[in-house]
């Protein structure tokens, strides 16, 4: 399965990150949205103390999950 957004991966063992052509997480669901979660986290903490840098910590974690391949 192919999807773009984790919420229909439903019940699934494992999820596959890809991030241009390379492996960016593996994992259960469960725990790939965590780490999804805390670089999200992350990025927004930054941002507020600098704008500049949260911007481009805010894309480099939103880069972490373009596709998630379930298997």
């Amino acid at each position: 399965m192919i999807a773009h957004r984790a919420s229909v991966l439903g019940a699934v063992d494992k999820i596959l990150v890809m991030d241009n052509g390379q492996v960016a997480d593996f994992g259960t669901r469960d725990d790939v949205l965590q780490r999804m979660r805390t670089a999200n986290q992350a990025a927004v903490a930054t941002s507020q103390q600098n704008p500049a840098v949260g911007i481009q910590a805010a894309r480099d974690a939103g880069s972490a999950a373009p596709q998630a391949a379930a298997g």
